[in-house]
């Protein structure tokens, strides 16, 4: 266990004990962000599909090994570097010591990255990236723990966490393992929570984020901290939306993927359009954290009261129920939708991964965040995950449009726990009218 506020007394032993510490801190720092590992590269079609979805999945076969080293010189041509997607390590190694450039473009060779324009956003990333990589500010390194909850809740922990950290000159790390939580031997979205697992494989051997995004430190998680009060401090900020886009930044074999299933499993998207985010599952099925769920005709509502009169709709949902009653109750809009696995109904308590593998959630999730950005209009009710998909649109730089389904109404109240079956009664009533 390393000690990294050990001071030693003798002067006469300090440059050897520093060169060792720098040693073994490398070596736990490369082991816990994940900065080795196994990840398996082709692509497949799977042997069967998950009741009720529409989709393509990613299965990995082979193993190839990647890892850091150090970063290679690339020619930039205006401002932009590029990649074939099989020089997958050489951008992971290049875009790790150059914290300037941001994702540009791809195609079915490779992708581009482009320097970020002198001004705020450059100059925060490299003054993060600096701290980040700071390996005398190892004894101060600021650690939360990895919840485990869900991809909103996740990041806004680490981004809240980097925020911190930039503010009180520290370096932030996150940990995947904390005293309490003996379930928890990674990230749920790496490998399946212990009793969801079956026996099916981590996404890599270090079962964290870094199987799918470059490292956040080179420092370390260590002396694990009592979280703030408020732990997503900087919340709707833009250097909130830049913390948790510095944390996500996507190794290459990831990009390549997304790229692909937009690619294969999303429609062209017609503009001008409306994002929905339709979250229902088990939201209502603890009375303590009950949420209502809404029907579709609740998010057109808004849209209408907006005066917003485009019928192209991307929806995002979890809740197959909820792209079958668009399509069925609703078929005068465009509805624009991801083919992938979801659950159904209020099934799923706990276990957001509906895909067959935690790679294919991370993917389509990805997806999501990136289709989203070609709106300028979303509607949604609370929930982390859709101000993830909110923060995303933004960092384009457009006036997003952002309307709440359940504005003015309780966010949590008991008496929502009926509120799928009522829904259910509701739409059967329609449909039987209809008929």
């Amino acid at each position: 266990m390393i000690n990294c506020g050990e001071q030693q007394p003798r002067r006469r032993q300090r440059g050897g004990l520093i060169g060792l510490y720098r040693i073994i801190v490398i070596m736990v720092a490369s082991f816990s962000a994940g900065l080795t590992f196994r990840f398996r590269s082709s692509l497949r079609e799977p042997d069967g599909a998950k009741t009720g979805s529409r989709h393509r999945q990613f299965m990995f076969d082979g193993e190839t090994e990647t890892y850091f080293g150090n970063p290679r010189n690339r020619t930039e041509v205006n401002g932009t570097v590029c990649f074939r997607w099989s020089e997958e390590l050489e951008a992971d190694q290049w875009w790790n010591h150059h914290p300037s450039f941001e994702p540009f473009s791809e195609n079915d060779d490779g992708a581009c990255f482009i320097r970020m324009p002198l001004g705020e956003k450059s100059d925060f990333f490299n003054k993060l990236h600096s701290l980040q990589y700071d390996m005398d500010k190892c004894p101060q390194v600021h650690t939360r723990h990895m919840w485990s909850t869900g991809w909103g809740s996740d990041f806004k922990n680490i981004a809240g966490g980097l925020l911190y950290g930039i503010e009180n000159d520290r370096p932030f790390q996150i940990s995947f393992v904390k005293e309490g939580y003996a379930w928890q031997d990674g990230w749920h979205y790496s490998a399946f929570k212990p009793q969801f697992r079956n026996g099916r494989p981590p996404v890599c051997r270090t079962k964290d984020m870094f199987c799918y995004f470059l490292p956040l430190s080179l420092s370390p998680p260590w002396n694990m901290n009592i979280t703030p009060a408020n732990p997503f401090a900087g919340d709707g900020t833009i250097s909130f939306a830049w913390a948790n886009e510095y944390a996500t930044r996507q190794k290459m074999w990831l990009r390549n993927n997304v790229y692909v299933n937009i690619k294969t499993n999303a429609p062209p998207i017609s503009l001008p359009c409306a994002a929905i985010h339709v979250r229902r599952t088990d939201v209502a099925l603890e009375e303590t954290w009950a949420r209502q769920h809404f029907a579709i005709s609740d998010y057109l509502q808004k849209l209408k009261e907006k005066g917003t009169n485009t019928k192209n709709i991307l929806l995002f949902t979890d809740d197959e129920n909820a792209l079958e009653e668009a399509l069925e109750v609703h078929p005068e809009y465009n509805w624009m939708y991801l083919n992938i696995s979801r659950h159904k109904g209020s099934s799923g308590y706990e276990n957001h991964i509906a895909a067959n593998n935690p790679a294919n959630e991370v993917i389509a999730l990805l997806s999501i965040f990136k289709l989203a950005k070609q709106c300028d209009t979303f509607v949604h009710g609370y929930s982390q995950f859709a101000d993830e998909i909110y923060s995303n649109m933004v960092l384009t730089g457009k006036n997003i449009t952002r309307l709440h389904v359940d504005e003015g109404l309780d966010v949590y109240n008991p008496s929502y726990t009926n509120t799928e079956a009522v829904l259910m009664k509701k739409l059967n009533r329609t449909n039987n009218t209809a008929a």
